[in-house]
């Protein structure tokens, strides 16, 4: 079947006997704990992690079409994204980036190409989504680390600049986790405070 029929399946399961007129994602999601406790309140939810399927790989550009359709006819209620950090980190060794190498540094070993490309098509594709969200009105938050490269990149520096942003940080200790990671969410049309 194609990636629009397994997505679409995917939509009426996420909904069915629940009269939602939208479902909430969650990208990029992890373990998919922010689904997971929206389910629990009964808000239709699915979380998408291409380690679970393949069907969830936000580079691929059929899945990308799908959710802008999503989006653009009002299926979509709110998105969370957790888009990997694992090159875009400053703790990463050797450092696969830095302020004049956003995209990668020219002298990364050739194993390490890969996950900065993988880092690079990410990104890519959440700002596409952000972008649609802004037009669409469709509330949506980016969290990562707090100094994560990620947010010099010129495609977040300039959605920052929209009129709709909002910027919060938190550790995340402060919500019952065991580890102090510092955390910024950047929010468009999606109250931080």
């Amino acid at each position: 079947a194609s990636v629009r029929a397994h997505l679409e399946g995917l939509y009426a399961l996420a909904t069915a006997g629940t009269g939602d007129a939208g479902i909430f994602l969650e990208l990029f999601s992890g373990a998919g704990r922010v689904a997971a406790a929206l389910k629990k309140r009964n808000v239709s939810a699915v979380a998408f992690e291409l380690s679970k399927c393949y069907i969830y790989d936000l580079s691929n550009v059929h899945v990308l079409k799908v959710l802008f359709s999503w989006i653009t006819h009002g299926r979509v209620r709110c998105i969370w994204f957790g888009t990997p950090c694992q090159t875009w980190s400053i703790a990463c060794r050797p450092a696969a980036r830095d302020l004049v190498h956003i995209w990668g540094k020219p002298d990364l070993p050739p194993h390490r190409g890969p996950a900065v490309e993988l880092g690079n098509k990410t990104l890519s594709a959440t700002c596409k989504l952000v972008r649609l969200c802004i037009l669409h009105r469709v509330p949506c938050i980016l969290e990562n680390p707090d100094t994560s490269m990620m947010f010099r990149a010129p495609p977040l520096v300039q959605l920052a600049r929209h009129s709709c942003f909002d910027l919060a940080r938190c550790s995340m200790c402060a919500f019952g986790a065991r580890w102090r990671k510092h955390t910024k969410m950047y929010g468009w049309h999606a109250s931080l405070d």
